[in-house]
């Protein structure tokens, strides 16, 4: 925070208003200098908000008490995808392919005062193609299912109860009061990408490949910013190190670290026998023009035994 309370970005944002009015003053001969470019601002690194992103325990809480919400395939998408906020309320069913498994990124929904707009993607290579995990792919055949059954017909995947596009905050209020009610630490819609990139990271997951998944345009911004090193991660990183390097009691227990994810084979069925939602009729989805080049990373949160 800078004075008076107010954030570096909005005085940066306030600095460049009126930097462009003094430079139009200069160039009409009114004043000889601009003084607002003379101002020194604190660099980012010196005010940006240190980012914690959830632990393993925290995602699988998450997952476990979303299964009976409405926004069930939202917060699984948002989870496992780390996919933009405005991607996700700008989805259609277009765009989601059940004959290719496909989930085809195209567009986003922004809201601008009181109205929600549809627009471009972030950056040129936001536009991409995930594949659908099958545990996904029950949700939304499940939302799909309970949106027909309240007679939405909106071409969008996620709406409001009256079939209205979702404003995007009023969509962070609702997971901000959805973290309370169930005891989660509340975090930013925003940070749930940095809890996706830092776990596929500890997955060993190549960061190129955390780079399509997130639809970076550099992949500098998925090792430098996106990617946090948690106290769990330290451990485990150590407790290798340890048994690699260092004679082993044979008294001692060795323990095993909590994995995170189940892989699902190309039959559609989890190997280690996870829960399976129940299976709605399927909608007919198509490519939207999709390219080719999709991903095959199939993974699935899951609990797993120590």
């Amino acid at each position: 925070m800078s004075e008076a309370g107010k954030t570096t970005e909005y005085v940066k944002t306030i600095r460049k208003v009126l930097s462009a009015a003094l430079t139009r003053a200069m160039r009409e001969e009114l004043i000889t200098r601009n003084v607002a470019r003379l101002v020194e601002l604190p660099s980012d690194s010196e005010t940006k908000k240190e980012v914690v992103p959830w632990r393993s325990d925290e995602i699988l809480r998450f997952l476990e008490a979303s299964r009976s919400d409405r926004l069930h395939a939202a917060y699984l998408l948002l989870v496992l995808y780390g996919i933009r906020r405005g991607e996700l309320l700008g989805l259609r069913w277009q765009d989601v392919s059940v004959h290719s498994r496909e989930l085809h990124i195209r567009q986003q929904l922004t809201g601008v005062g009181r109205q929600t707009l549809i627009g471009p993607l972030k950056t040129k290579t936001s536009r991409r193609n995930l594949p659908i995990v099958t545990p996904l792919l029950h949700a939304l055949q499940e939302h799909y299912e309970e949106q027909k059954a309240r007679g939405i017909t909106s071409d969008l995947v996620f709406t409001t109860n009256s079939g209205a596009p979702i404003d995007p905050k009023n969509f962070t209020r609702s997971f901000q009061r959805f973290c309370k009610r169930h005891e989660l630490r509340v975090i930013t819609i925003h940070n749930l990408r940095h809890t996706q990139a830092t776990l596929l990271m500890r997955l060993g997951v190549p960061a190129r490949t955390i780079q399509l998944i997130l639809g970076h345009s550099r992949i500098t911004t998925t090792q430098e910013i996106y990617q946090h090193s948690d106290n769990e991660a330290q451990r485990e990183a150590l407790q290798l190190a340890e048994h690699h390097l260092l004679p082993q009691d044979n008294t001692t227990q060795t323990v095993r670290p909590r994995s995170l994810v189940r892989f699902i084979d190309s039959n559609g069925s989890c190997q280690n026998g996870c829960h399976q939602r129940k299976n709605p009729t399927l909608w007919s989805g198509s490519t939207s023009g999709a390219s080719t080049g999709t991903l095959t990373l199939d993974l699935f949160l899951g609990k797993e035994a120590l």
